[in-house]
C-alpha cells in the first residue's frame, strides 16, 4: 500500500492573518502531539501511536527538520503573495486616479445609458472600461461610415436555403430551423398593426409561443374582436383560445425606454414616433396649422419584456414598429451587448442618406453592431423611398392635420446568428460578402 506522507501541515492560518500571526512554527512537544492526531485520522491503516512514536523517537529530529523548512518555505510565499498584493492595490489606485471611477459620477438624470450586460437572471451587470471603448468604436464607425466596407450593409453575409416569408413582408431562416429551435420555441412580433400573419404562422406552422406587442388604437380595436370582417373575428378568437401561454398580446409599444412615449398619427391607422414639422414652405402663411393628434402610450424596452415574460432567449424577433426601430435596437445593445436573440427580422424607417454609398448612417451603425455581435444578414431588400402617407385617424380616414412628413427610405433586413455555420463548415451554400439579396418576387 502506498504509504502516505506524513509530515504534518502548518497550523491553520488565515491567508492574510493579523500583524503577529504568520504561520508561528510549532514546538517538538506539538509537532509530536500533531503527528499522533494524524496518525488516528487514517485510521488502523496507521495507527496514531506509530507516528506519534516516530516524532518522539530517533527520526523524529529529521522530521521536525524537514517541517521547519516547509514552515519557512510557506512563510516566504505568504510573504511574497502579500507584497504582490499590495503592489496591485497600488496600481489600481493609480489607475482610479488618472481615469476617476464610474461610480458616483453617473447622472442618472442625462441622456446617455451606462453599457452593461444581462445575465439569465435578468440583472445587469456594468461592462469592463476596454468593453465600453470597442462598443463606442462600433458606434462611431457605423455612424461615420468610417468602415473597412461601408457597403457592407447592402449585402448578403449568409445563404439561407430555405428562406420563407410567412405571408408578409418580412424573412426568417428555416435551414435546419426544427433542429436549432428549442423546445420552447419562442418569437417576438412586434408592430403588428390588425395583421398577426408573421406570428400566427409562427405559432400554427412551427409550435413556438408568441409575444405580441403593438401600442396603435387598431390593434387595440383588432384584439377587442371590433375590426369588420368574419376572418378577423375567427383568428381572434382562435388566439384567445390558444391561451396567453401560446399567443400573447400586449397594446404596448417597443421603445427606448419603459413608461409613457409620445407619438403621432400616421398612415394606415398607425401611430409613429415620427413628429411631420410644422413647414411654412408648404402651407401659405394665411392657412393655420394643424399638427398631427399626439397619444401619450405605455412602451417597453426589450429588457423588461423579456423579464415580465420570464423568457432568456428569443428564437426570432420580427420588428416593425415605424421609426421606433431605432431608440428600441440603440437600448438594446446598451443593455443586453450581444442579445440573445436567434434571428432578426426587421422593417427599417430612414429620412437620411449618405450619398456617397446609398446608406443611411443609423442603419450603417445597427448593421455594425448586429456583425460585431456575430449576427450575418441573410435577407436584404434595397431601400426604396416613397411618400410617408397622410395622417389617418384609427378609422382610417384623412385627418384634418395639413403637416407632412418629408419622403422616406424604407428597407427590409434579417440577420441570423443561430444559423450561421460553425467555422470550418463553410462550403458553396454559404456565398461570401459580394453575394447581392433576392428582390421579394423570388422569395416565395
Amino acid at each position: 500500500m502506498e504509504q502516505p506522507d506524513h509530515r504534518p501541515l502548518l497550523r491553520r492560518q488565515n491567508m492574510f492573518p493579523e500583524e503577529g500571526e504568520r504561520f508561528a512554527p510549532r514546538t517538538r512537544e506539538e509537532y509530536s502531539r500533531d503527528m499522533a492526531e494524524e496518525g488516528r485520522a487514517y485510521g488502523e491503516d496507521v495507527p496514531g501511536q506509530m507516528l506519534a512514536d516516530r516524532a518522539g523517537g530517533p527520526d523524529g529530529a529529521a522530521l521536525y527538520e524537514a517541517h521547519e523548512s516547509d514552515a519557512s518555505i510557506a512563510k516566504k510565499l505568504a510573504t511574497d503573495a502579500s507584497a504582490r498584493m499590495e503592489e496591485m492595490q497600488k496600481h489600481i489606485d493609480e489607475l482610479e486616479t488618472k481615469l476617476g471611477k464610474f461610480e458616483g459620477t453617473i447622472n442618472k438624470a442625462d441622456a446617455s445609458r451606462v453599457p452593461t450586460t444581462m445575465d439569465q437572471k435578468w440583472n445587469f451587470h456594468e461592462r469592463s472600461l476596454a468593453e465600453r471603448v470597442r462598443y463606442l468604436e462600433h458606434k462611431i464607425d457605423g455612424a461615420s461610415n468610417w468602415l473597412t466596407d461601408p457597403q457592407l450593409y447592402e449585402k448578403l453575409q449568409l445563404s439561407c436555403k430555405n428562406l420563407t416569408n410567412l405571408g408578409t413582408d418580412h424573412r426568417v431562416c428555416l435551414d435546419n430551423f426544427e433542429q436549432r429551435k428549442r423546445k420552447n420555441c419562442v418569437v417576438y412580433d412586434l408592430g403588428i398593426r390588425a395583421n398577426p400573419e408573421f406570428g400566427t404562422k409562427m405559432m400554427s406552422d412551427y409550435g413556438c409561443s408568441v409575444r405580441a406587442y403593438d401600442p396603435s388604437p387598431i390593434s387595440k380595436k383588432w384584439w377587442a374582436g371590433e375590426v369588420p370582417g368574419a376572418e378577423q373575428k375567427a383568428l381572434v378568437a382562435k388566439l384567445k383560445a390558444a391561451g396567453p401561454e401560446k399567443y400573447d398580446f400586449h397594446n404596448v409599444g417597443a421603445g427606448g425606454m419603459d413608461g409613457p412615449l409620445t407619438l403621432y398619427e400616421y398612415n394606415w391607422n398607425q401611430v409613429s414616433i415620427f413628429h411631420a414639422e410644422n413647414d411654412h414652405t408648404q402651407r401659405g402663411g394665411d392657412q393655420p396649422d394643424l399638427p398631427p393628434k399626439r397619444f401619450s402610450l405605455d412602451a417597453l424596452t426589450l429588457p423588461t419584456m423579456m423579464r415580465n415574460n420570464k423568457d432568456n432567449y428569443i428564437d426570432v424577433l420580427k420588428l416593425d414598429i415605424e421609426g421606433s426601430e431605432y431608440v428600441f435596437l440603440q437600448d438594446m445593445f446598451d443593455r443586453l451587448g450581444c442579445p440573445p436573440v436567434g434571428q432578426f427580422a426587421l422593417e427599417w424607417h430612414a429620412f437620411s442618406n449618405d450619398p456617397r454609398y446609398g446608406s443611411p448612417p443609423e442603419i450603417n451603425t445597427l448593421h455594425n453592431l448586429m456583425s460585431s455581435c456575430g449576427y450575418k444578414m441573410f435577407f436584404n431588400h434595397e431601400h426604396w423611398r416613397a411618400s410617408a402617407g397622410y395622417a389617418t385617424d384609427e378609422n382610417g380616414h384623412k385627418t384634418n392635420s395639413n403637416r407632412n412628413l418629408p419622403p422616406m427610405r424604407y428597407a427590409l433586413a434579417s440577420y441570423c446568428k443561430d444559423c450561421v455555420p460553425i467555422e470550418g463548415q463553410m462550403n458553396s451554400d454559404h456565398e461570401g460578402s459580394n453575394a447581392r439579396a433576392p428582390t421579394p418576387d423570388q422569395v416565395s
